[in-house]
């Protein structure tokens, strides 16, 4: 039998709002443990791109720098008119603390500081969170669900896709404002620098069309424990994505990844179908995670042409 998980009180504990370094890297190295898709650049990125519209929240146990659990929040501007919103995610506990004595007070107190009540609030509601955003952050509207499948290397087929009107290039000899230009007419709110500094850290590749019109993008996150994780990968049809996977995958070093992640939407069929022709295995996906917002989902994100979305940690697409 399993040891009954402790239920720890707000006396038992201390919140940090965007904490020290020391306190990341101890977050940073008890998470891995746990989580294989998730590195310290992942913060640093959001840190160094986000500016003031990000707030990484830490709870420790009282008089010690153990870190038991976890969110962070993005604050989302409108490239247009439309209202912005804020993006809730990295919601995480210690498994061996009941999640009702640590995860709900860390969210009550999130809320309260971070005015939430005002503003249009959700994201990508994993079940251990799901009950106590809805309590605290009234995410009462419902989106899409996003599925994850994983595959191994050795799943994968290189299968022969007619892409000759496409030319693919890596994001390293294409000029930034072609990504973020593409990305802003999927996700139309401000998230620029970040965008290009994830698809420069990662391995990602542009899809171009005969006219030398963006129509798609797509980056490979890789991390130390052998796992990566694909997205987003936004194009505007399923021959460009599956043509940017084929080349993703020809440039992942050998032997650096031992299983590659990909999510899909149940809102969205072609998200689920863009893979089959390179898979060798029966293809099998998990429920991750519910798009939630209390207020509506937010204006103008296109699902139609999210063949992967971005991490669910850092936004609802």
């Amino acid at each position: 039998m399993s040891a009954a998980r402790v239920m720890l009180t707000p006396n038992d504990v201390v919140i940090h709002r965007n904490p020290s370094e020391r306190l990341i890297k101890n977050f940073c190295e008890t998470i891995s443990q746990y989580r294989k898709d998730f590195h310290e650049e992942d913060i640093k990125l959001l840190q160094n791109t986000m500016g003031d519209k990000y707030n990484l929240y830490l709870l420790c146990l009282k008089d010690s720098d153990d870190v038991i659990a976890s969110s962070h929040v993005i604050n989302y501007e409108s490239i247009a008119t439309e209202k912005g919103f804020q993006t809730w995610g990295l919601a995480w506990h210690l498994s061996k603390y009941h999640a009702n004595g640590i995860l709900t007070h860390l969210i009550h107190q999130m809320s309260e500081e971070l005015s939430a009540s005002t503003l249009n609030v959700g994201g990508c509601a994993q079940p251990e969170s799901a009950a106590i955003w809805r309590k605290f952050l009234y995410t009462r509207v419902r989106g899409c669900t996003y599925f994850v499948s994983s595959y191994k290397p050795n799943e994968l087929a290189n299968p022969d896709i007619d892409y000759e009107k496409y030319r693919i290039k890596d994001v390293t000899e294409i000029p930034a404002s072609d990504l973020i230009n593409y990305d802003q007419t999927i996700f139309p709110y401000q998230r620029a620098k970040m965008m290009e500094t994830l698809l420069k850290n990662g391995i990602s590749k542009i899809a171009y069309d005969e006219k030398g019109n963006v129509v798609g993008m797509g980056c490979l996150t890789t991390y130390k424990s052998g796992m990566a994780t694909l997205g987003p990968l936004y194009c505007d049809n399923s021959i460009i994505a599956q043509a940017i996977f084929q080349n993703i995958v020809k440039d992942i070093p050998k032997g650096s990844v031992e299983t590659i992640q990909i999510r899909c939407s149940d809102k969205f069929q072609e998200s689920a179908t863009w893979i089959r022709p390179f898979l060798r295995k029966k293809q099998e996906m998990t429920m991750h995670s519910h798009v939630k917002f209390n207020r509506g989902i937010p204006v103008g994100l296109n699902f139609t042409k999210a063949y992967v979305n971005s991490n669910p940690d850092n936004a609802p697409l």
